[in-house]
């Protein structure tokens, strides 16, 4: 599986890209004579209203299917699948970046340097069990300490915030479920010459 991390970068942006709503643009066409050029629709605009429970569950089963295949788990934790309404709280999105997390954490290839954390920044309660998972995502580099998912003060998460949080997420576990090469990662390399 040489080309797995380059399959789950490919997957993750087609997921965004998929989720905004983005794949509505014209392409050009290539190799036709056209005498003006052809009108391209503007950027649909995103909508203002936090992402669904449904959404996300609908993104955590495309993720679990994903990572499955290409990581080639033994045994897999489904995301829930009763029906859900309502906004999808920022709790709820952690939780399931954590179950993802710990679903592949015995397949990491190596430990990274951990990052830090800012407490202080984050909005999220510490009664809440998930003030303890975000915080462990945060060192671990899945999940930055200024994003959205981690500062913000709104309960629910935009369209746009939840699509970078998955696109990250899923570089960071390319990153640590496939073997670095020694002769193009700068940490890996020698250095006596």
């Amino acid at each position: 599986m040489k080309y797995c991390p380059t399959l789950i970068r490919v997957i993750s942006i087609s997921i965004t890209i998929g989720f905004l709503g983005l794949n509505d643009v014209p392409a050009q066409t290539l190799g036709q004579n056209n005498p003006k050029p052809r009108q391209v629709n503007p950027k649909p605009q995103t909508p203002s209203s936090p992402v669904s429970k449904s959404e996300v569950s609908s993104i955590f089963r495309k993720i679990d299917q994903a990572v499955s295949k290409s990581i080639t788990l033994s045994k897999a934790v489904a995301a829930s699948q009763k029906p859900r309404t309502g906004v999808a709280s920022r709790s709820e999105i952690v939780a399931e970046f954590h179950r993802v997390y710990l679903l592949c954490k015995p397949k990491f290839k190596y430990t990274a340097n951990p990052g830090m954390t800012e407490p202080s920044l984050l909005t999220i309660s510490e009664q809440d069990p998930s003030r303890k998972m975000i915080e462990n995502l945060i060192t671990w580099g899945f999940i930055g300490r200024y994003d959205p998912i981690a500062t913000s003060k709104t309960q629910g998460m935009l369209p746009e915030d939840f699509g970078f949080a998955v696109a990250q997420f899923l570089g960071r576990l390319c990153e640590l479920t496939h073997t670095p090469s020694s002769k193009f990662s700068p940490t890996m390399m020698r250095t006596d010459g």
